[in-house]
């Protein structure tokens, strides 16, 4: 459906975000979710190859790792020092961001 659904803590329906489509607030095959420390959700936009960075209500904040630094990402991880980890599919690897989207690292 090319869209994060949000749920309260009781497991009841908040509200969604995102649609179909390669715009900042859009997403094309979202594939993984993940939170940071503060909230903030990260979504491995598999098809738009990069991750969308969205407000606890779904306001879009910013993307990173478009710029070929990530094709198709399928899965995304949060540390407790908010280090992002994404597996980088196409690539074969795992990359390792900031929180605002600094490349740090990659293996495998």
């Amino acid at each position: 459906s090319h869209r994060v659904q949000i749920l309260n803590r009781d497991l009841t329906f908040f509200g969604t975000f995102g649609s179909q489509g390669s715009g900042n607030e859009q997403l094309q095959n979202p594939y993984d979710i993940a939170a940071d420390s503060d909230g903030k959700i990260y979504v491995a936009d598999y098809s738009n190859n990069c991750i969308k960075v969205f407000t606890p209500e779904g306001k879009f904040l910013r993307k990173f790792g478009s710029q070929g630094q990530i094709i198709h990402p399928t899965g995304i991880a949060i540390d407790c020092c908010d280090i992002v980890y994404i597996v980088d599919t196409r690539n074969c690897r795992v990359s390792l961001f900031t929180a605002q989207g600094q490349f740090l690292k990659s293996f495998g």
